[in-house]
Parts: structure tokens; C-alpha cells; sequence
């Protein structure tokens, strides 16, 4: 762990069957954290950053068995070319006026949603979200930009969007069976979709209370296909 403004490298290190924190930062920490594997953790988040600032990169996240694969409050934390799978609660979450980034990485098998943004901003892209009990993405009071990002297999929706804003490009959500590829609940800025497929869900789009047009702008790109039901005022 790191405290009060103190640096932490982490490389190349393997943390197994722990019970709190494999790492944690807090008030104003910089963390590195590269080529590093936690497997097992039993009552706490794999990785938590609080008030401060963290790089994950190259690592393995698994099996968290109650909690948070990484949590981020009120920090900056960029994540590339790493997995969060096998995770009891959401895979990776930002609370708090966090700003996070996540490339190159796969998020698999959450107890709850995969991604998830409270009052915080994350851009993500070239990543992979599956298999969730809950949503894939999900975002209250926040903003988030999606490049490029595979989401599929869940028990919510793909991506959900409450009293906040997003932008999804270049990507693929299916296999929502119960839920919608996206749904729009009170949004602030209507979401920008463009050359994206949305396809095999419940719903394809779904709005809540007002028509899809009013909290969505859909480029001429954008696939729509063979979910049960395109689009839906919820």
C-alpha cells in the first residue's frame, strides 16, 4: 500500500489468495503497476485507488470473490493491456470524479456489471466486455466515450446510460437477451452512436419515456439487426 503522496512500483509480481487489497494507494499516491497477476482475493477489491493517481498495465486481475476487480475514487487511473475476469462484483469501476482510460483489455465473468462510471469520466477502447451478470457498461452522472469496444453476453443491458452523456463508435454490442444493446435513461446530451452494430439483444435501443430519437443521434452506419425488438420508448 501508499499513502500520503508516496510513489509504488509494482512489476513483474504475483499476489495469491490474499483476503484485503493486493494494492492500494491513497491521498494523492502514484502507482505503477505492470506484469503483475492477482489471483484470489476473498474480501476486498483487487485493486483500489483513492485520491490518487495509477497505471495498470500487463496485468491479471482474477478472481475477486465479493468485491471490485479496480475501483478508482476520485483518481486518474489508466488501464491498458490487462484482464479483470472471474470478479464478484463489478469488473472495473470509477466513483467519485474519477477519470479513467481503459485499452487493450478484457473485462469477462462479473457477479454484477462489467464497467461501471459514477459521477467520473472514462474513455475505452479496443477492449472486450463479456459475460456479466449485470450490464456490460453502465454510467450514472457521468461521461464516457466507447471506441472500438466488443460488448456481449449479459443479463442487463449493454450499455446504460443514466443522467449522463456517452459516445460509442466503431463498436459491437449483442447478446442482451433480457435487456437492450443500449438503454437511455435521462440523458443530458443525447449519445452519439456511429459505425456500431447492435444486434441479437431484447431491445435494440431502448429510451426511457421519450422517443429514441430525442436521447440518441444514429449516423447512417449504425447497424441494427435482429434483436427481438429494435427500438423501444420504455
Amino acid at each position: 500500500m501508499a499513502f500520503d503522496g508516496s510513489a509504488l512500483s509494482v512489476v513483474n509480481t504475483t499476489f495469491s489468495s490474499t483476503t484485503r487489497q493486493a494494492i492500494a494507494g491513497f491521498d494523492g499516491s502514484i502507482i505503477n503497476i505492470a506484469s503483475t497477476t492477482i489471483d484470489g482475493v476473498s474480501d476486498d477489491m483487487g485493486i483500489g485507488i483513492f485520491d490518487s493517481t495509477a497505471t495498470i498495465t500487463n496485468s491479471t486481475i482474477t478472481n475477486v470473490e465479493n468485491d471490485y476487480g479496480i475501483a478508482s475514487f476520485n483518481s486518474t487511473v489508466d488501464i491498458s493491456t490487462s484482464t479483470v475476469k472471474n470478479v464478484g462484483e463489478d469488473g472495473i469501476s470509477f466513483f467519485d470524479n474519477s477519470f479513467g482510460t481503459i485499452t487493450n483489455s478484457i473485462v469477462d465473468s462479473s457477479g454484477r456489471d462489467g464497467v461501471s462510471v459514477y459521477d467520473s469520466s472514462l474513455n475505452i477502447s479496443t477492449s472486450t466486455i463479456s459475460n456479466t451478470a449485470g450490464d456490460g457498461l453502465v454510467e450514472y452522472y457521468s461521461t464516457t466515450a466507447i471506441n472500438n469496444v466488443a460488448i456481449e453476453n449479459g443479463g442487463g443491458d449493454g450499455v446504460a446510460v443514466y443522467y449522463g452523456t456517452a459516445s460509442i463508435n466503431g463498436s459491437k454490442i449483442s447478446g442482451f437477451s433480457k435487456g437492450s444493446g443500449v438503454y437511455l435513461d435521462h440523458v443530458v446530451e443525447k449519445v452519439k452512436i456511429s459505425d456500431s452494430e447492435i444486434s441479437d439483444n431484447a431491445i435494440g435501443i431502448s429510451s426511457y419515456e421519450i422517443p429514441v430519437s430525442q436521447s440518441a443521434t444514429l449516423a447512417p452506419d449504425v447497424n441494427i439487426h435482429d434483436n427481438v425488438q429494435d427500438f423501444e420508448i420504455n
